[in-house]
């Protein structure tokens, strides 16, 4: 969770203009999501670090408000 954590608050940092020819600058802008969804893959052997690497960003971003979806088990019926 801490790897994860430091990778994506790295990504925060505002990055410096690159002049890609005479006038012409580029750069890049992160913009925060108020909301964001998540899909988990089911299966036999669902991976909670595919929550962890979806969320943790998110929060990071600053979103508001996060959906966590996954398909249902065998066993389980789908909610309409």
């Amino acid at each position: 969770m801490k790897n994860i954590e430091r990778f994506h608050e790295s990504l925060m940092t505002n990055e410096i203009p690159v002049e890609t020819t005479p006038g012409v600058k580029c750069w890049r802008r992160g913009v925060a999501i108020e909301k964001a969804g998540l899909y988990i893959p089911g299966g036999t052997a669902p991976l909670f670090s595919t929550v962890l690497m979806l969320a943790i960003p998110a929060r990071i971003a600053g979103c508001r408000q996060v959906v966590l979806c996954t398909p249902p088990g065998k066993t389980e019926k789908l909610i309409h």
